[in-house]
């Protein structure tokens, strides 16, 4: 028997193989754009739920009175015209956390 009819015969036999013992599970299809209106029907009945007019009227704190003073240490400066130096005294090739200083 040559390889080719060995490898026809296990599909057949694969094909017709009981699978009974198969976990029935009910799938059911749902298109994109139906996920999508679902979706944001449920999102935006959320946020109105959510509104609560009692908090909305409330007069909001000034946050800076109850904050703590920031001091930063010698590796942060915020100078006069309010720009932030951060200083990393190692070398950074790209490779670490130190990657994503540039960005702050």
């Amino acid at each position: 028997m040559s390889r080719l009819d060995e490898r026809l015969k296990t599909k057949r036999e694969l094909a017709t193989a009981d699978t009974s013992f198969a976990v029935s599970a009910k799938t059911t299809r749902i298109a994109r754009r139906d996920f999508l209106k679902t979706t944001a029907a449920a999102a935006g009945g959320l946020c109105i739920a959510a509104y609560v007019p009692e908090l909305a009227a409330r007069p909001v704190s000034n946050a800076l009175a109850n904050a703590t003073v920031f001091a930063p240490n010698a590796f942060v400066r915020i100078a006069a015209d309010e720009s932030v130096t951060v200083i990393a005294n190692h070398s950074e090739m790209g490779q670490g956390i130190y990657t994503s200083l540039p960005m702050l």
